[in-house]
């Protein structure tokens, strides 16, 4: 063999080997960005990853901070090394996230506050397909400390460029407690639509109480800033104390701050007393009706006497007060009530939450027969 053909070989391997270990650098560098991309369209904006591994034409991302003071976590993320991960044994194309930790905090007047977290960048359309297991995120609300578990998968595009999301979104906490299945799709222009099963859901809070709820609900976001929202949920017991509801249905649909809701209910305590209430935004306030029937009038007053002390609003003013049910207004409204017979009293109650008013309908053989203002200076005009 002579000199020259062993230069030859040997420069030959060294390019050789080069190339290969350029290619390699290549791929495991264009992997570990993949990871930061993926956790950027998650809408983390300074995810760091700590230790990387490769087995079997994967990368595993380990120990992964997602901001500055590690409030929020991720224990790992894998994903197929790039061009060669079929022929290394990854029998997935799926990108993994396992063990994620959120904190932040919800608040009425900012919204949702997660450090180096961005709901702008987020950008779910260009995720690649995605399982997500065993992700926790707490937050911190007026309510309380809430933590919420979920589990999913994201698909890889279809023909028309949707991807199809399948999520599992649990909470179980004396304030707030449900099952939820989320099943939608994202399209290619961010737009995206979920359909969500309630399944044993309820809460406890300040002001109201709720349990054994089930139903659905529709979330669509097409490019509005709030997404459209429509639903029909099931209550077993609703309360807003001291009044308590039972077999309450409620639908709604509209987007934040501009809902239309219809509640239907019994009243607890009291035979056959139905209670109805429609609200719906206009531009100059939220319009409330709500509507009480009973086949007794002595039930009725005891209701009323309930609602002086029922505040629904968070605002404490906000509440029913401007119906005047003083104890003195609902002793004359009883003695004006001695005398009259109906087959249903109603108590139809309308206006908006800081200036309601109300009536007395009496109702004999679907016909008016008598009607009495809440209002005293109406009444004894």
């Amino acid at each position: 063999m002579s000199r020259h053909f062993l230069y030859r070989s040997i420069a030959f391997l060294l390019i050789l080997a080069a190339i290969t270990a350029g290619g390699y650098l290549y791929i495991i560098g264009n992997a570990k960005r993949d990871a930061q991309q993926t956790l950027n369209r998650l809408g983390f904006t300074a995810p760091t990853i700590g230790v990387t591994k490769y087995q079997k034409g994967r990368a595993f991302h380990l120990d992964i901070n997602l901001d500055d003071e590690k409030l929020s976590t991720l224990k790992m993320i894998s994903n197929p090394l790039p061009l060669v991960a079929g022929t290394m044994g990854s029998k997935t194309n799926e990108t993994q996230i396992t063990d994620l930790n959120v904190s932040g905090r919800l608040d009425r007047d900012t919204g949702l506050d997660i450090t180096n977290w961005s709901a702008s960048q987020l950008s779910p359309q260009h995720l690649p397909p995605l399982i997500i297991r065993k992700t926790t995120i707490g937050l911190m609300t007026p309510v309380g400390g809430l933590m919420f578990d979920i589990n999913g998968q994201i698909s890889e595009a279809n023909q028309d460029g949707t991807k199809d999301v399948v999520l599992n979104i649990d909470t179980k906490q004396y304030e707030l407690k449900f099952n939820t299945v989320w099943e939608g799709q994202i399209e290619k222009n961010g737009a995206w639509q979920y359909d969500i099963t309630v399944n044993d859901a309820g809460f406890n809070l300040d002001k109201a109480q709720a349990s054994r709820m089930s139903g659905w609900v529709t979330l669509q976001k097409t490019g509005a800033l709030f997404p459209e929202l429509a639903g029909q949920l099931k209550l077993g017991m609703l309360t807003f104390s001291p009044i308590t509801l039972h077999n309450a249905e409620i639908t709604f649909e509209g987007t934040y701050g501009q809902m239309t809701s219809i509640v239907k209910a019994y009243i607890a305590g009291f035979e056959n007393m139905t209670l109805t209430v429609d609200t719906k935004p206009t531009e100059q306030a939220r319009l409330i009706k709500a509507v009480i029937e009973t086949p007794d009038k002595d039930d009725l007053l005891k209701v009323m006497a309930q609602l002086h002390d029922v505040k629904i609003w968070q605002n404490d003013h906000a509440n029913i007060s401007s119906l005047m049910l003083t104890e003195g207004n609902l002793k004359n409204l009883y003695n004006a009530l001695r005398d009259k017979s109906a087959d249903t009293y109603v108590l139809e109650i309308s206006g908006t939450p800081l200036n309601l008013a109300g009536k007395i309908i009496g109702r004999k053989e679907n016909n008016q027969s008598f009607v009495i203002s809440l209002d005293p200076a109406q009444r004894n005009q």
